[in-house]
């Protein structure tokens, strides 16, 4: 028999019992937005005065960012509120006594399903809504709302009712699948988590591959978890990437967790209440799916700092895994004496690690032989990592993809050499060891004509890396494209530093024009000069540009680029190339050991001619571009009248000379 009751008496009930949750949402929202957001707002309008017109450009945008879909401050809350949301909406399904009283009613399941999902959004909705309409009312009356206010409105509101309805309905499903609320837990923070960590396992068992580099390879594997594809998603929003069709993804993916939670609710059985997991013929199946990736990520993480870190992950996984199995077993039962129970799920598990583990070490899937054929390439791009610390520092696969190319004759030469070192490395950890002193590590990107790109990182010779950057710079669009100098633009933001052999200034105190000036003079500069200069020249100073989005520049400065140290000099920033001797306070001289690389004997320096042709000697600390770097056994530590302390690292022998 099923009741009559009103389906919209049914939400109000439910509202009326968990009364409690709309008034601390309500509580927190309105902290949120309307009295944090108006003190801080307050604080903004007080100190606008001296900034002008860009004052208020700025503390518009300030109000965009908070009141728009890019605020994590908010996406905590409301991600909070969605967990808290789902546990209390079916935490009687944890409960034997509340399971029968609930279920006695002459109600369907799909309307007790129905009810929880409307009225905990009836309860999200309301206190967000009221609290971020006062916010904007703020905002309008003190006339600082951005120009585009109902587009961000719009967008608002939709970001946060649809990312609170997936992580409401994942967390569902999490309570659903289990009888205790412990393992609701449990499971919701596997939900949460669980594909970041396979691919955080497939990186780590990649790492077996001679020509794996994480750095390209790795993507925001946070973007398939709940809670990370909401804080990318709002990430994304503060940066001015919104997506309606990503945003309506969310929403598809949403619509399925609450299809598969209603499907669980409808067949979940009445005596679940209690038990460890609500469907027990999914134990085995579960406990293999936890242990295993579960067992890997740990033994990753303990044997990275072990010299032999292939042999311990192999022993901490395999050992892992069985541990893993037998603590699933005793939650399953909570009887010691069951922990051997499920032998065939252990046995799979087990067994499937060291396949896994053997299958990556001895490479059968052939990732390190890879080299396609050059008929099959479209496109490739080369990023050589040992640059001396010069041009892009935060190169990686975007650098890559932007500098493809179609004449990639000489980077295909590279990758065959590469590949050739690759096939000599049988003992991949001596590989590591060994070759890293004589050779480069280059990253390659191979675009496919099937449309597909492949990574690989080898080691080559540094002649070659040279001949290969050389033959490929000959095109002055792809040396501007390789080096990243051309798409520097200084913004507001913007910061400059500069350092030669007397100092390291800092961030440079001059005007958006002189940035701009430095910057202009710098890349005609470069134009000028040629890659083999800077393959054999020792620069005189570095510039130093951090942009408004974060992005490091390095560019050295050499005695050719007249018009950069122009436009330094008219800043009030002159290039020193020397250490007069008559600002020298100190010098004293320091001997390194070959052997431990520790400083051993000092010799203090007090000859006036002596410190006049030591000093004719030190230049800035930095080699030319590709150079291999030599081991210096003596620093010179000199100390100017202004207390200045000044470090140089030189040859031994030349020195020597001098002390005699």
């Amino acid at each position: 028999m099923t009741s009559k009751i009103s389906f919209f008496k049914l939400v109000k009930d439910d509202i009326r019992q968990r009364m409690w949750l709309m008034a601390f949402t309500s509580v927190l929202f309105l902290c949120i937005y309307p009295v944090y957001g108006a003190m801080e707002l307050e604080n903004r309008l007080a100190s606008l005065g001296a900034e002008g017109a860009y004052g208020v450009e700025s503390l518009k945008k300030w109000v965009e960012e908070f009141a728009g879909s890019g605020n994590f401050f908010f996406a905590g809350a409301a991600s909070f509120i969605a967990v808290v949301s789902a546990f209390s909406a079916f935490a009687y399904l944890h409960s034997k006594d509340k399971v029968d009283f609930y279920h006695s009613f002459p109600v369907r399941r799909g309307a007790l399903y129905a009810k929880a999902y409307v009225s905990s959004f009836f309860m999200f909705v309301v206190p967000f809504v009221v609290s971020y309409a006062m916010f904007i009312a703020i905002a309008a009356q003190k006339s600082v709302l951005p120009s585009d206010v109902f587009d961000m409105v719009i967008r608002t509101i939709a970001v946060q009712v649809i990312y609170f309805l997936l992580i409401y309905s994942v967390t569902v499903v999490s309570v659903m699948l289990t009888g205790k609320i412990i393992m609701g837990v449990l499971a919701a923070i596997v939900f949460m988590s669980y594909v970041p960590v396979l691919f955080f396992v497939l990186d780590e068992l990649c790492s077996f591959f001679v020509t794996y580099t994480p750095s390209v390879h790795t993507g925001n594997h946070l973007f398939f978890s709940p809670l990370g594809n909401y804080f990318e998603f709002v990430g994304n929003c503060q940066s001015g990437l919104f997506s309606w069709t990503r945003l309506l993804l969310v929403l598809l993916l949403a619509v399925i967790m609450i299809g598969v939670g209603y499907l669980l609710y409808r067949f979940r059985p009445l005596e679940a209440a209690e038990s460890t997991l609500a469907f027990q013929k999914t134990g085995s199946f579960i406990k293999v799916l936890l242990s295993v990736p579960l067992s890997l990520a740990v033994a990753s993480v303990m044997s990275s700092s072990s010299v032999h870190p292939i042999k311990w992950m192999a022993v901490i996984s395999v050992l892992g895994t069985l541990l893993l199995c037998l603590t699933i077993e005793f939650m399953y039962h909570m009887d010691i004496k069951k922990i051997v129970c499920g032998k065939i799920g252990t046995t799979v598990a087990v067994f499937g690690v060291m396949v896994i583990l053997f299958a990556f070490y001895k490479d059968i899937f052939g990732y390190d032989s890879y080299l396609p054929k050059k008929d099959k390439v479209s496109q490739m791009a080369l990023l050589v990592e040992e640059n001396n610390g010069f041009f892009v520092r935060n190169a990686d696969r975007k650098y890559l993809q932007a500098n493809m190319t179609d004449a990639f004759e000489p980077i295909y030469a590279l990758a065959e050499e590469g590949a050739k070192n690759t096939d000599k490395a049988l003992d991949k950890e001596q590989y590591f060891e060994g070759k890293l002193e004589e050779k480069l590590r280059c990253i390659v990107a191979y675009k496919e004509k099937k449309d597909t790109t492949k990574y690989r990182t080898y080691y080559v010779s540094r002649e070659t890396v040279k001949k290969t950057v050389v033959q490929m710079c000959k095109n002055e669009e792809y040396k501007e494209k390789m080096f990243g100098v051309e798409k520097i633009e200084p913004g507001r933001e913007s910061e400059f530093y500069i350092n030669d052999i007397l100092e390291n200034y800092g961030n440079m105190d001059i005007t958006q024009e002189q940035k701009k000036s430095i910057l202009g003079a710098y890349k005609k500069d470069f134009k000028d000069i040629s890659v083999e200069q800077m393959m054999e020249e020792n620069p005189i100073a570095r510039l130093e540009i951090v942009d408004d989005s974060f992005e490091t520049y390095m560019l050295p400065v050499y005695k050719e680029n007249e018009r950069t140290l122009e436009s330094l000099k008219a800043a009030g920033y002159e290039i020193q190339t020397s250490v007069l001797q008559e600002d020298v306070k100190e010098m004293e001289v320091i001997v390194y050991d070959e052997d431990t690389d520790k400083p051993g004997n000092r010799e203090s320096v007090t000859d006036v001619e002596k410190q006049q042709k030591i000093l004719e000697l030190l230049s800035y600390q930095s080699d030319p571009l590709f150079a291999e770097h030599d081991f210096n056994d003596m620093e010179i530590m000199v100390t100017l009248k202004d207390n200045r302390e000044l470090y140089f690292s030189c040859n031994k022998e030349k020195i020597a000379n001098i002390l005699k």
